[in-house]
């Protein structure tokens, strides 16, 4: 019985090591909460976050709108097919968010998430 014991004792270390632990790339925001969030994987988003204070970043770099719209403008020449994630701080203002929201509209970018955390838990 000893040696079963000890497998599923090493079984579970290793899946504990070994397991991907997410962390994702962005601003340490405080994210709008919801009840049907669902889990994304993994992968190479562009991530825009807005904070309280209506400061935009894309990948942890602030920015402003304009050259928010000519960076989407340059990917899309490029033929690079990616999702942005909109991370909107649950304290920002709608209109911060609406103002991000028309920018990739108009870029033209077909691939849009808006990252919300499930009530009662945390995404940091």
């Amino acid at each position: 019985m000893a040696p079963l014991i000890d497998m599923v004792f090493l079984l579970l270390l290793f899946f504990a090591v070994t397991g991907s632990f997410v962390m994702l790339q962005g601003l340490n925001i405080d994210l709008s909460t919801t009840e049907t969030a669902s889990a994304i994987g993994p992968s190479k988003n562009l991530v825009v976050s807005v904070d309280s204070s209506g400061r935009l970043f894309l990948n942890q770099a602030q920015i402003d709108l304009e050259q928010l719209r000519i960076q989407l403008a340059q990917l899309l020449e490029q033929g690079s097919q990616q999702v942005v994630l909109i991370q909107a701080e649950s304290s920002s203002t709608a209109q911060s968010l609406v103002s991000v929201m028309e920018v990739v509209n108009a870029s033209g970018v077909t691939n849009v998430l808006l990252q919300t955390v499930n009530k009662g838990s945390s995404l940091f």
